[in-house]
């Protein structure tokens, strides 16, 4: 129960219904005869209640800061138990507003209330069950005066109890040793429980069938007795209400220095220092004046110099490890079995659970602080003070990286202008922290030793009320004591809000409680709302009951992603970091052993590529959509180089067009011209050049695909392919579409995409091209002899070629776009970052694959060219730091070049582990000064230069499939008979995870490695050891797909000007022809919707007219880009105002789908902002573990003034 709550219902008089009295109720116990009072419940109904019983000696005097003492019999024999005692001194914030008179030290009592016409008799069959109830109120105020339980004891049919325990420094102060031991409450509330063990039977109850609960802190002690070898055998059932032992700030981990802090601000003498007398101070000194403080002096509160949080949520005086009742930490006590066997933990049943807004608390106390919730939501106060204390305060230390990872899994992604956190998020960090973790906690402990005759029941109470400020987050921490006990209406805020689902759902929870207390299974209690049984929360699905006011059911894994993030992530982060990064290379070495099991079958094995796809189970016919005419005349063109003359071909769709095929737009790149920038074809021989037929493909390992279409693969293979329609008009030029190949730059060919849909389709012109691949294309030393990025050179050229000849063919140079899909989609994304490409082309469409993705960036390229000299028996180059390296460097690039291209590619494989020979493409585009000017993920962010190499100058269009992590199970079937072997926590945890961290970033951690197997695959329970499969597909797909796209439209909307386009869209479809297809398009799927190709379509049957349709959409939307950079014709019917572009606030993309497309927003936030906010940070040298910002952090008193 909230503290805030508490104040007010302890300054209000609470009265239970006295009725008129004829004759007292009376018991005899060994103390002496107890007289009661009848009382009238609210609903009508009579009871008994014997109020005030004392069960301890006054703890004054002396015996303040001790363990109490038992009540001995009473004075004559008899004690009047018609009125509630005192209430224990409360926490005073302002004692001037305070009635100090219900207050004292001389406050430890408890009331017993029951039904009437309870037997007193000894016989077992008349004894009621008995429910010891421990308020709340964060140790430091509550009383039980305020909780009437008339409805719970006549509805219910038990006996009721209630008490008083001591509170703040009075109840909880200590030295953390036997000196001052402290927990004084705790034992207070166990000699409750003993007195009510001894003597309940004579109010009628059974002592063998007794149940203690509790909420709030209430809840938390009664995790403390059922931890604490004193309590075994006391009770047989315990029912915690939003707490428990673990809660955060329920334990008190420096009591010395928050003793020697009271003892200043009382002027007590330290131990050690000087007396008046001269003598020097002892313990005894110091507990002897703080024995004479006045409790009132004691109990209040200094705010003085502490933060918002600390202020609100922090409890000084609290439960400590005592050795005795608190044997040690109680995160420690719930892991060990053996001494909960021992103590008779498991000999118990439970009930534990929350409501639905726990961190309600926390906007009740600043309100009541601060009087200004908006304090709540502030992201400074958020982040440097909130986080740093709940973190300290759970695991009694912190780190700038435990900080940042529970910042980032609660409040973001955080977009430019945000000035506020959502509030729900706010709270759900508090809650999390100190009550739904706990709770989880403990039930797990239960779980691992739980007997098949006890039950271990959890719920969650989720309800709305309307009468709550902020019901609409749920109901507030400590609202449910509304249900459950007969509170004044006052309570409730505005009461003509209260509702008849109010009152159904308080019958509800009534029930739950009575029905636990009575049987332990309040399954018959409830039978009415609940079809299925309660089921025990257990360690595979962790059932819990969602408690609602219409509606009661079963619900696994409460609070499962944030709730592991406090179980098993921050404490993995806080271990000692060589602790962590040894255990994970202990990890990675086993990992290393399992690899060369499966080298043997990675050796040989084929790179399937093309389209980094499983091409060995395709159908590839090129003919079949490429049908060459025989009657028609051979179109002809007149270009600088010459004539050129090509071929009519016949479409799919049975229309006619131009194919000018295998025009050479470089020199052929053998011999001196291996390794070097492409050099221009210069004029064709004779002046003509007959562009019938495909040109020959670039090397690269041999491939189904290579095998089927019989390509012919040559060094001499700089080509490119030019598509007109049939009959197009001279007068008016064409826009102009270049597409560039994917194949993981080490693969692929330009006569494998098949464009006569699109020619024919729309009036442009598609242009396809062959680039060099593999070593070939990207071999580097990272220096001037050998910069690399060949094949990239080649594209450039081959774009220049078209802007210089494209007229000929009657296509717009000014109208130029490129485009691409993967490989081909990040060697645009590259095409646009150069300052060579100014002018050169005005649009740009990027499928699948910016420059940033993780695979398309080689980091260390002389890494890769020593072990490719090592297996060519070259000399191994070197960083050349002098000329004698670069001579050597010379005689390596000697030694390659008189090599085959056979021996290259030969060469270029390597002995590695699954995940980088699937992943791993090694011969990429590198940084080398010129072609790439420096790390594409810099480009990106610099404005300035962007601004000076006209990237603002261009129309773009980019986008994703919805299932791009595809990809990593093609690429595993090349090397192993099914992709099952993804699924499993080695290869995840210790090959692909470190694998995509490092191919983003260049570098990696094991507090990163943590983050991101934490992000994607947890919470794993027990005895699960298969990952989920969309989970793996995602975490390849973000930093490979998604998160490069949302980088480059991120980019691309900094600096865009009103008068061009910044379009982004995800192709949402889940083809029925795929076994994978319920997760979506796989990666290059799309291709299928864009050329006339069916390569993956192996049941033509399962293809429908949903696919049809989506291919026209998509058809259109790619050529509508071409000619205009405005794709809206065929998706204006569902477009009302248009295709908006990406900006910075809202990140609108379109989502494509086969029946309907629609503008949403943030393309994966939460996985962007991982990779692009997080890990970023985390992997910062920079970042250390202490708080990196220096700025002050205001105070409670400076906030409020």
């Amino acid at each position: 129960m909230s503290p805030l709550l508490c104040v007010a219902l302890l300054l209000t008089v609470t009265c239970h219904g006295d009725t008129q009295q004829t004759s007292l109720p009376v018991v005899q116990t060994r103390l002496g005869a107890i007289s009661g009072r009848m009382l009238t419940a609210k609903n009508g109904r009579q009871y008994e209640a014997f109020r005030g019983i004392p069960y301890a000696k006054p703890p004054v005097g002396d015996l303040r800061f001790s363990k109490p003492q038992p009540q001995p019999p009473f004075d004559q024999g008899r004690f009047d138990a018609s009125e509630f005692g005192k209430m224990c001194w409360q926490q005073l914030s302002d004692p001037g507003n305070v009635d100090v008179s219900t207050m004292s030290e001389d406050c430890l009592s408890l009331n017993i209330f029951r039904p009437v016409a309870t037997s007193t008799g000894s016989s077992q069959r008349d004894l009621l069950p008995v429910f010891v109830f421990i308020y709340g109120g964060a140790f430091v105020r509550g009383s039980s005066s305020v909780f009437d339980p008339s409805q719970l004891v006549t509805e219910g049919n038990f006996i009721t109890v209630t008490l008083n325990y001591r509170l703040g420094a009075i109840g909880f102060l200590s030295t953390g040793d036997s000196r001052l031991a402290g927990n004084y409450g705790l034992w207070d509330q166990q000699l409750a429980i003993t007195w009510v063990k001894n003597n309940i039977q004579a109010f009628g109850g059974d002592p063998g069938h007794m149940t203690i609960g509790g909420q709030s802190a209430g809840a938390v002690s009664v995790s403390f007795h059922t931890l604490s070898s004193f309590s075994k055998g006391l009770f047989s059932k315990a029912i915690m209400q939003s707490g428990s032992a673990t809660s955060t700030g329920a334990l008190q981990r420096e009591p010395l220095q928050n003793l020697l802090n009271l003892a200043r601000d009382v002027s007590c003498p330290l131990p050690g220092s000087s007396l008046p007398s001269g003598a020097v101070s002892s313990d005894q000194d110091l507990l002897n004046c703080l024995r004479k403080v006045s409790p009132q002096e004691l109990m209040t509160v200094r705010n003085a110099g502490k933060t918002l949080a600390v202020s609100a949520i922090q409890i000084v005086f609290a439960p400590s490890v005592d050795g005795e009742i608190v044997a040690k930490d109680p995160a420690d006590m719930i892991k060990e079995k053996e001494y909960l066997t021992q103590i008779g933990f498991y000999e118990r049943d439970y009930l534990s659970g929350c409501v639905n807004n726990e961190g309600a608390f926390f906007y009740r106390q600043v309100q009541a602080l601060t009087g200004n919730v908006s304090y709540i939501t502030n992201p400074d106060l958020y982040d440097r003070d909130l986080v740093p204390f709940l973190i300290e305060s759970r695991f009694g230390r912190s780190s700038s990286s435990a900080e940042e990872v529970l910042k980032f899994f609660y409040t973001f992604p955080r977009y430019p202008g945000t000035t506020q956190l959502d509030l729900k998020s706010v709270l759900d960090t508090v809650g999390d922290a100190l009550f739904y973790v706990p709770v989880i906690e403990f039930a797990r402990a239960v779980a691992r030793g739980q007997r098949s005759d006890r039950r271990n029941l959890v719920y969650l109470f989720e309800h709305y009320p309307a009468f709550d400020v902020i019901g609409d987050l749920g109901t507030p921490h400590g609202g449910d004591l509304i249900y459950e006990f007969d509170l004044n209406r006052p309570f409730i805020g505005n009461a003509s809000l209260w509702t008849s689902e109010d009152e159904h759902l308080r019958n509800v929870f009534i029930s739950t409680i009575s029905g636990f207390v009575k049987t332990g299974n309040p399954v018959t209690q409830l039978q009415s709302y609940l079809q299925d049984r309660w089921r025990d929360f257990d360690l595979s699905d962790e059932s819990y009951l969602s408690i609602k006011s219409d509606s009661l059911m079963l619900q696994n894994h409460l609070h499962a992603t944030t709730a592991s993030v406090w179980i098993d992530l921050l404490p993995a982060l806080l271990d000692p970091a060589a602790v962590y990064e040894e255990r994970l290379n202990e990890a990675k070495k086993a990992l290393t052993v399992d690899t060369t099991t499966i080298a043997p079958l990675l050796r040989g094995k084929t790179l399937e590529v093309g389209l980094f796809l499983n091409v060995s189970m395709l159908s590839v016919t090129p003919t079949r959509s490429q049908i060459t005419s025989t009657t028609s005349p051979l179109p002809v063109v007149q270009t600088q180089l010459g004539a050129i003359s090509g071929r009519m071909l016949t479409a799919k769709n049975g229309r006619q067009y131009e194919a000018f095929r295998g025009i050479p737009y470089a020199r052929p790149p053998v011999g001196d011209l291996r390794f070097s920038k492409p050099q221009p074809h210069p004029a064709f021989d004779q002046g003509r050049f007959d562009a019938g037929e495909f040109g020959n493909v670039c090397w690269q390992k041999s491939t189904s695909m290579s095998q089927a279409t019989g390509w012919i693969m040559s060094e001499d293979c700089l080509f490119l392919n030019v598509f007109r329609s049939s009959g197009t008009s001279r007068r008016n030029l064409l826009p102009v579409f270049v597409f560039i190949h994917g194949g993981a730059f080490l693969g692929g060919s330009s006569d494998i995409h098949i464009v006569g849909g699109l020619v024919t389709k729309s009036s442009s012109i598609v242009v396809t091209l062959n680039y060099r691949l593999g070593a070939l294309g990207f071999l580097s030393t990272g220096d001037p002899t050998l910069p690399g990025n060949y094949g990239l050179w080649d594209q450039h050229l081959a774009i220049q070629w078209v802007r210089e000849n494209i007229q000929a063919f009657n296509g717009d140079p000014d109208k130029i776009t490129i485009g691409g899909e993967s490989a081909g989609s990040a060697s645009v994304a590259y095409q646009t970052l150069t300052p060579l490409s100014r002018g050169l082309f005005s649009r740009a469409i990027l499928q699948s694959g910016t420059a940033t993705s993780s695979w398309a960036l080689q980091r260390k390229p002389l890494d890769q060219a020593q072990k490719l000299a090592l297996n060519l028996t070259c000399p191994s180059p070197r960083s050349t730091t002098s000329t004698g390296d670069a001579a050597i460097n010379a005689d390596f690039l000697s030694c390659v070049r008189r090599a085959s291209p056979q021996q290259i590619i030969l060469a270029s494989s390597q002995e590695t582990t699954l995940a980088r020979a699937a992943l791993d493409f090694v011969f990429v585009p590198t940084v080398d000064g010129e072609f790439v000017m420096k790390n594409p993920a810099d480009m990106l962010t610099d404005t300035e230069y962007l601004q000076q190499i006209g990237f603002y100058d261009r129309d773009y269009l980019s986008g994703c499939v919805n299932n791009e992590g595809g990809l990593l199970s093609s690429l595993v079937l090349q090397f192993m008979p099914n992709d099952s072997v993804i699924l499993k926590e080695e290869f995840y945890d210790l090959d692909l995870v470190p694998l995509l961290i490092e191919q983003k970033f260049g570098n990696t951690s094991a507090v990163v490695e943590e983050v991101v197997r934490f992000f994607y695959t947890y919470p794993r329970y027990s005895g699960s050891r298969t990952l989920d499969k969309r989970q793996v597909l995602d975490t390849a797909g973000d930093p490979g797909f998604y998160v490069p796209l949302t980088e480059f439209a991120r980019a691309v909307a900094r600096g865009r000007s009103s008068a061009r386009r910044n379009l982004v869209y995800l192709f949402e479809h889940y083809p029925t022809y795929f076994s994978d297809g319920y997760l979506g398009t796989p990666h290059g799927y799309d291709l299928m919707y864009e050329f006339d190709i069916d390569w993956f379509v192996l049941n033509t049957s399962l293809w429908t007219a949903d696919d049809d349709h989506l291919r026209e959409v998509f058809m259109s939307v790619i050529l509508d880009f071409v000619k205009s950079g405005n794709p809206q014709v065929l998706l204006s019917s569902s477009l009302q105002d248009g295709w908006t572009d990406f900006n910075l606030i809202d990140e609108s993309y379109l989502s494509i789908k086969a029946n309907s497309s629609s503008i949403q927003h943030h393309i994966r936030p939460h996985e962007t902002s991982l990779w692009l906010d997080l890990l970023p940070t985390l992997l910062d040298p920079a970042f250390d573990q202490t708080n990196h910002s220096t700025s002050h952090l205001p105070t409670l008193s400076e906030l409020i003034g």
